[in-house]
């Protein structure tokens, strides 16, 4: 099972964390672009390959120890 680790900050980790906040996204830019670039289907030699993602672990910032929560990935968008 691979995970997708994001670090957010404490306003936005408490709102998953109660259920008021259900999704998070990013700005595409280029540092996402390459980060979730793994996210998506591969096509080598003609035959397309999907990565598995099924969780995600969100942090609460960088210390050592820092809340944590891992929720299961429903979907994903690029828009």
């Amino acid at each position: 099972m691979k995970t997708l680790h994001l670090t957010l900050k404490k306003e936005w980790f408490d709102m998953i964390l109660s259920g008021e906040k259900k999704e998070e996204y990013r700005e595409i830019k280029p540092y996402w672009e390459k980060r979730l670039s793994h996210l998506f289907p591969t096509v080598i030699h003609g035959e397309t390959y999907y990565p598995i993602v099924e969780t995600i672990t969100f942090s609460n910032g960088y210390a050592k120890d820092r809340l944590q929560m891992e929720v299961e990935l429903l979907g994903m968008e690029v828009r």
